[in-house]
């Protein structure tokens, strides 16, 4: 019967992805007391910045991440805000214009019709003139000593980019924003943060990202046709033989908390990590072997969510067969290794860190399951999207401009 050697196969692949996986976590766990720490570079470093804030319906939060950025506690004269309207319908270009005309370091470009973020931050790339450009999303939250930060890693000549961390702050929207919270929490301040320490994948995230103005020299500008441009020129910075760190500066921004807007984000998400994985398939002749594995293992990840959603349906099968006591073991005992034993470890990873109110992640992380569930559901769609064809263009992600101050935590 077929069912058998599937079974193991994917048994086998849950085996290595759960082994990984514990790896990644133990490393985190022998790590702890550096995942929050940083030694910076104390020499005084002001390069100038150009910080480009794509914007497209966002009159709920565009007057918060300026307000945030025009106080940073930086010289006003070395750096300047691009805002790139993209085609607005509501009061963004309106607001953006009237913080041009209160600041001399605004500057709004507005494009008639909306074709995308990747596209605006092009737009941005030709007006910007800094030696370091800057991209944030506009329902970022920068911390006033962002730009001092970020210029303390940026002066180290090994570094070519920073992304910098993110903090979903909008846990008061409901269970879907705290379900994304705790998922932030362990990818952004744990999962990156460990990468970064041995060496792995640290990708740009779309927001909260610092590039050195030499390196589009070499990569060239944003892929407009890319559903993950970020992830697209990670990769495209990597293979030509830049760096990118991991930034213990907190960067503040919403994750959704309606169904039908995650599901979109998500889709476009998932959807590029296959396409973009496709692309740069040639990161295991360009890259070492360890980093080449990361990197197909982060952009695949989608596909083990779908791989147990299928062992869960063979082992109600091998469940109701007890002649398959071997194979539904088998299946069992894979999908423990990827799921519930990495939860059990990530559990103990937040009563060991220093993170602010513990009971409520551990809370969440009980709901992490039919949230995996979700996401799986998510990626079986996707999967059937790639199949059939289906065109998708890039979507914007609906802010709401919620903000909870207990969910915001900054670092030494």
């Amino acid at each position: 019967m077929i069912l058998d050697p599937l079974a193991l196969l994917i048994s086998l692949i849950l085996y290595i992805a759960g082994a990984y996986t514990f790896y990644i976590i133990f490393l985190g766990i022998y790590y702890k007391r550096q995942l929050h720490t940083e030694n910076y570079f104390q020499n005084m470093y002001f390069p100038y910045y150009s910080i480009i804030v794509p914007a497209k319906n966002e009159e709920k939060v565009i007057g918060r991440v300026l307000g945030k950025l025009v106080s940073q506690d930086y010289p006003k004269n070395l750096y300047e805000i691009i805002v790139v309207e993209d085609g607005s319908r509501d009061r963004t270009l309106e607001i953006a214009k009237e913080y041009e005309k209160k600041y001399n370091n605004v500057r709004v470009a507005h494009c008639k019709e909306s074709r995308g973020k990747p596209h605006s931050i092009n737009v941005g790339l030709e007006y910007a003139r800094g030696e370091i450009i800057g991209i944030l999303d506009a329902d970022a939250i920068p911390p006033p000593d962002m730009l001092l930060k970020a210029s303390k890693y940026l002066y180290n000549s090994d570094v070519d980019a920073i992304q910098c961390i993110y903090q979903y702050v909008n846990g008061n929207e409901g269970i879907l924003a705290k379900a994304g919270m705790f998922e932030g929490l362990l990818w952004h301040a744990f999962v990156l943060r460990v990468k970064d320490k041995v060496g792995l994948f640290v990708p740009l995230c779309g927001s909260g990202m610092f590039i050195k103005r030499h390196v589009f020299n070499v990569v060239g500008e944003w892929d407009e046709r890319s559903l993950t441009e970020d992830i697209d020129f990670s990769l495209r910075m990597l293979k030509a033989g830049f760096k990118i760190k991991h930034a213990l500066i907190p960067i503040g921004h919403e994750t959704p908390a309606r169904l039908r807007v995650f599901f979109k984000q998500r889709v476009r998400w998932y959807r590029g990590y296959f396409i973009t994985g496709i692309k740069h398939i040639d990161v295991w002749k360009k890259l070492s072997k360890k980093l080449a594995f990361d990197i197909s293992f982060t952009l695949l990840s989608p596909l083990l969510s779908v791989l147990t959603v299928i062992a869960y349906f063979f082992n109600v099968i091998y469940f109701l067969n007890a002649m398959k006591i071997f194979s539904f073991l088998s299946l069992l005992l894979g999908l423990f290794t990827y799921q519930f034993l990495y939860l059990g470890i990530a559990v103990l990873w937040i009563f060991l860190s220093n993170i602010k109110d513990k009971i409520t992640y551990i809370m969440m992380s009980f709901f992490s399951i039919p949230y995996f569930f979700l996401l799986s559901m998510i990626n079986i769609y996707v999967l059937f999207t790639l199949i059939f064809r289906r065109p998708l263009e890039w979507t914007k992600t609906e802010k709401t401009g919620a903000f909870d101050q207990k969910y915001f935590k900054s670092f030494p």
